[in-house]
């Protein structure tokens, strides 16, 4: 085999293998919400590589005793809120499409409780189709 030969293999390879490793990547992006019901925080996370790292990150957001109420492996996340005389409710989603999210996530919070709103929705970059 010649020099360019296997340096033309070298980049078919490269190439072949970076693709695999993005694709993956994106596949393995986790998102996580989490809710404390007494207070009404909440916080949500994008983009982590594992289920735990989105856990972790979405209760840190939270701002501590908070609960993961989701988590799953999703390019965009949403949560709506709702409260009443000190009661609180939420709805979230996460997944790949913002309308379909932002839709979940409004359908959860008004079936626990009426006049929610939509209090956090966000996608990281990725493919929409």
């Amino acid at each position: 085999m010649t020099s360019l030969v296997r340096l033309t293999h070298l980049a078919f390879l490269v190439v072949l293998c970076g693709s695999t490793f993005a694709a993956q990547a994106e596949a393995q992006s986790f998102a996580s919400v989490a809710v404390n019901l007494n207070s009404g925080a909440w916080g949500a996370s994008l983009g982590q590589r594992t289920a735990n790292a989105a856990g972790a990150d979405a209760n840190r957001r939270c701002g501590g005793n908070c609960q993961v109420g989701l988590t799953r492996v999703g390019r965009c996340v949403a949560v709506a809120s709702g409260t009443n005389e000190g009661q609180h409710w939420f709805g979230f989603a996460a997944g790949e499409f913002p309308g379909d999210v932002n839709a979940r996530a409004m359908n959860g919070c008004n079936r626990r409780g009426p006049g929610c709103r939509m209090a956090h929705s966000n996608c990281i970059p990725g493919p929409i189709d």
